[in-house]
């Protein structure tokens, strides 16, 4: 009888596990479907291939959602069930804990870069409507998007059971959105400068 509970809590748990990345595959799928049903997907194919080669939009907002996907396999979809959420919700705050290396801190900060980076990158028209945009306006943005970034992220945790709620996580995720964010204002700038300068000299 203890062998048939423990495979029956085994294939639940398994289940629940894959639950959100298969819904989330799930999603895609069907909204492909309908746009292949309405159009053909053949058409849909060449669309998506031809958007590929000649729209600068369409390529960053890809590698956003690459890397937003890898952020959510990584922080939601491959972990274990977690039953004890709020264990030790201040978090662990230096690079040990009980005497042993913690990177975590590192990696949450390092996870975060990139994603900012690239959300700047993709939504430029966006951010970038008024090219005199202060600085101040720009990164209090971005601390707003890295913060609720990281906080959807843990609500998700939560709800899904797969991890601990962590202030530390929450900190040092949105220290690396900014990190991102400052990456990408100091490129743009630089990029900006370089335009302006080629524009002055052929004119």
């Amino acid at each position: 009888m203890d062998f048939a509970v423990q495979i029956l809590k085994d294939t639940l748990t398994t289940l629940y596990q894959i639950t959100g990345i298969s819904l989330v595959c799930c999603i895609l799928f069907m909204f492909a479907y309908l746009y292949c049903k309405e159009h053909g997907a053949k058409e849909g194919i060449r669309r998506w291939v031809n958007m590929l080669k000649t729209s600068h939009e369409f390529r960053r907002i890809l590698l956003l959602a690459f890397y937003t996907a890898m952020i959510l396999n990584k922080t939601l979809f491959s972990r274990p069930i977690w039953k004890q959420s709020f264990k030790n919700v201040i978090g662990v705050w230096g690079f040990y804990e009980d005497g042993n290396l913690y990177t975590e801190n590192v990696e949450n900060i390092m996870l975060f870069i990139p994603f900012l980076a690239l959300l700047m990158w993709a939504l430029h028209d966006y951010f970038w409507k008024d090219r005199q945009m202060t600085g101040w306006l720009y990164f209090r943005k971005a601390l707003l998007i890295s913060f609720i970034s990281s906080a959807a992220i843990e609500m998700s945790q939560l709800f899904l059971k797969v991890g601990a709620i962590q202030i530390s996580d929450l900190v040092f995720n949105t220290l690396g959105g900014l990190i991102g964010a400052a990456v990408y204002w100091i490129w743009h700038k630089h990029t900006l400068k370089k335009t302006d300068s080629e524009k002055n000299e052929s004119e």
